[in-house]
């Protein structure tokens, strides 16, 4: 994603795109929750957006000791399977792309939305995670995988950061196979409460 560096005002809202310096305004203290049907409603509100296609994953995906593989021709990236037994927390022990701090002052105290476009084959699961790195994540969300490319979902509620904040990542981990992963997608949206 390139940073564009400007600031729109839409209606009231503010919508920020590769910003440096975000203060987050939300004085709520939202609890770390995870929400696993994560719809995306028309004429929502993106406070920060980052979006990865195969070519980009390729160069930002960490972490994977040799277990990401990507053909020239194709538009996906492979991702082999990890132990079933790894930790979400810190930049997680899966594979995981880093997040810029302007993200994660953007998504903090607001509501993180985490998108992954995959395939694989059946009896295989991908497991996705939002870590902090020091305030908390999501855990892993597993997602049963089909064998057509289909996006999977799931939002968390980003505590605001502890100090200086540091960094956010999104962890990927298939289990009991490899998966196809075509894109990736980040974005703060205004704070959601799961009920």
């Amino acid at each position: 994603m390139r940073k564009s560096g400007f600031i729109c005002v839409c209606l009231g809202s503010l919508v920020l795109s590769g910003c440096d310096n975000i203060l987050p305004t939300n004085t709520e203290q939202p609890s770390s929750e995870v929400n696993s049907s994560a719809a995306e409603t028309p004429s929502e509100t993106i406070l920060a957006e980052v979006s990865l296609q195969a070519d980009d994953l390729k160069r930002r995906i960490r972490g994977h000791k040799g277990a990401l593989t990507h053909l020239e021709e194709d538009d996906f990236v492979s991702l082999a399977a990890f132990p079933s037994d790894i930790q979400s927390s810190g930049a997680t022990e899966g594979a995981y792309i880093f997040l810029a701090q302007d993200f994660e002052l953007a998504a903090a105290e607001n509501t993180a939305r985490v998108t992954v476009t995959a395939r694989a084959p059946e009896n295989t699961s991908l497991r996705v995670a939002y870590s902090t790195a020091t305030d908390g994540n999501s855990g892993w969300q597993t997602f049963d995988m089909t064998d057509e490319f289909a996006p999977y979902s799931f939002t968390y509620n980003p505590r605001q950061p502890n100090g200086a904040g540091g960094t956010d990542f999104i962890g990927l981990a298939p289990l009991n196979g490899s998966v196809d992963i075509s894109s990736v997608k980040v974005e703060a949206i205004p704070l959601q409460i799961s009920k």
